[in-house]
C-alpha cells in the first residue's frame, strides 16, 4: 500500500536529507554517501541498495522544476528498504533476488541548488544573486527554472553530440546562461555533471535510468541508432508503464546523460518521462506517475544479461 501522505509534500534538499536519515535508521546495511558537491556546496546524495553484480544507476532531478522525480526515487528507496527489513516481497518480486542480483545506486536529486532556487528564490547576499537575476529577466520568480545555480541545463552538459547541440541552441536564440536549455560553455563544465560522470565511469553500471517529467514517454536511442538490447528492454518498460516509445527532437537530442552513457559506457540507457501534465507536476499527478513506473524501476535491471 502506497503512503499517499508521502506525496503531499514537496521534496526539497532539506527533506531529502531528512528522508535519507530515516533510511539509515530503517536498515543500517543501506549505504548512503555523496558522489560530489554542487556549486553551493550541497552533497549530491546516492543511496546504494543491494549487492548484486548488475549495477544500475537511477538519477532524478536533473531539472529543478522536475523535483517530483526526486520524490519518486526517494519513495522507491524507502519502499524497497522497508521490504528488505520486513522480508516481504516487493510488489511481487522476491527481495532476496533483487538484493543478490542487483546493486541499485539511486541518486534522487542531481540538482539540489536549482531545486532550492525553485522553492526559495535567491537572497541578495548570495554570490550568484546578480547573475541569476540577469538570467531570469530580473524576476525573483523562479517557478519555471530548470537549470542549475549557474544557469546551465545539466541534461545538456554531457559529451553527447555537444557541438551539434550548441548549433541548435544558437538557432533557438540561446546564447548564454538562462532558465533552461543552455548547455554550458563546454561539456562537463558543471560540478554536478562532473560528479555524475566520474561516478558512472567508476561504477561502470550495466544500466542507467534517467527520470524526468513529464509526457509518459520512454527514450532509449542515441543519435537515432538502434540497439536491439536497449530496444527490447525499452519495449518491456513500455508495456509495464503504458508509456510510449519516443524519439528526441531539437535540443533534447543533444548533451543528455542517457545519450552520453550509451555512447561512452556502452550500457543500456533509458530516459523515462514520468507522469502527465505541466511541470511541476502536482501531488496527485506524482502519485499516479509513481504507480505507473514503480514496477519498471524494480524489474529493469533484472532484464540485463550478465
Amino acid at each position: 500500500m502506497i503512503d499517499i501522505d508521502f506525496f503531499k509534500n514537496k521534496m526539497d534538499y532539506e527533506r531529502l536529507c531528512f528522508e535519507t536519515e530515516k533510511l539509515k535508521k530503517l536498515d543500517n546495511t543501506i549505504d548512503i554517501f555523496s558522489i560530489g558537491k554542487t556549486w553551493e556546496n550541497r552533497d549530491i546524495i546516492c543511496i546504494k541498495i543491494g549487492k548484486g553484480k548488475t549495477k544500475a544507476i537511477y538519477v532524478g532531478a536533473h531539472h529543478a522544476m522536475e523535483w517530483g522525480t526526486a520524490l519518486a526515487l526517494v519513495y522507491f528507496a524507502l519502499e524497497l528498504t522497508s521490504s528488505i527489513k520486513k522480508k516481504t516481497k516487493f510488489y511481487g518480486y522476491d527481495y532476496n533476488l533483487l538484493l543478490n542480483k542487483v546493486s541499485f545506486y539511486i541518486i534522487p536529486m542531481l540538482n539540489p541548488d536549482g531545486i532550492n532556487l525553485f522553492f526559495n528564490g535567491v537572497s541578495p547576499v548570495n554570490k550568484f544573486y546578480t547573475n541569476l537575476m540577469n538570467y531570469n529577466n530580473n524576476s525573483s520568480d523562479f517557478k519555471t527554472w530548470q537549470a542549475n545555480i549557474r544557469g546551465v541545463d545539466l541534461n545538456h552538459n554531457y559529451n553527447a553530440l555537444f557541438s551539434k547541440g550548441k548549433i541548435i541552441e544558437l538557432k533557438e536564440g540561446i546564447t548564454g546562461p538562462c532558465q533552461t536549455k543552455y548547455s554550458g560553455e563546454y561539456y562537463e563544465s558543471e560540478k554536478e555533471t562532473i560528479a555524475l560522470c566520474k561516478f558512472t565511469r567508476f561504477i561502470k553500471p550495466k544500466m542507467i535510468i534517467a527520470l524526468h517529467s513529464q509526457g509518459k514517454e520512454i527514450y532509449y536511442q542515441y543519435n537515432n541508432n538502434k540497439n536491439i538490447i536497449n530496444e527490447n528492454i525499452a519495449m518491456i518498460i513500455s508495456k509495464i508503464t503504458g508509456y510510449k516509445l519516443a524519439r528526441t527532437e531539437g535540443t533534447a537530442s543533444y548533451g543528455g546523460y542517457k545519450d552520453w552513457f550509451i555512447n561512452e559506457i556502452k550500457g543500456t540507457g533509458i530516459t523515462i518521462e514520468m507522469g502527465e501534465g505541466i511541470n511541476p507536476l502536482n501531488f496527485e499527478q506524482l502519485l499516479i506517475a509513481y504507480k505507473d513506473i514503480k514496477e519498471a524501476l524494480i524489474c529493469s535491471p533484472l532484464l540485463i544479461k550478465q
